[in-house]
């Protein structure tokens, strides 16, 4: 038995620190590079991008439900597929989206404060996937 299979617990939460961290490096690099005026009218975008961040989040949060199904026969057609590990990827992907549409929005308007309840709601989502079995 290799190490990958005896401990995935491990590899599951090194893959949510990796993702978790990365809002911080959105952050971070959306302070930096945002600074200064002249950013883009992104009023149209403002309401558009809540509502597709809304349905990212609700998709994290059941995400697991819909694809139990589908991934327990994959499971058994397979004894090395990992249905936690890859329902936990696809849930922090779909959180990471979110605070990418943060940083992108923030980033057009040149005002990082846009981004900060992207953020906010990508954190709590990858929060929400903490891998725990």
């Amino acid at each position: 038995m290799n190490q990958q299979q005896q401990n995935p617990l491990l590899i599951q939460r090194i893959i949510w620190g990796a993702l978790f961290f990365s809002i911080f490096i959105y952050a971070l690099a959306l302070n930096l590079a945002a600074t200064g005026g002249g950013g883009k009218d992104i009023s149209e975008l403002s309401s558009i991008f809540p509502a597709i961040a809304t349905v990212l989040a609700a998709l994290s949060l059941t995400i697991k439900s819909i694809v139990s199904k589908p991934f327990a026969a994959a499971a058994q057609a397979n004894p090395n597929f990992n249905s936690n590990l890859v329902t936990m990827i696809i849930r922090l992907a779909l959180a990471d989206s979110v605070a990418v549409l943060g940083f992108v929005l923030g980033f057009l308007a040149k005002q990082p404060e846009v981004a900060y309840p992207y953020f906010t709601a990508a954190g709590v989502l990858m929060i929400f996937a903490w891998p725990k079995e």
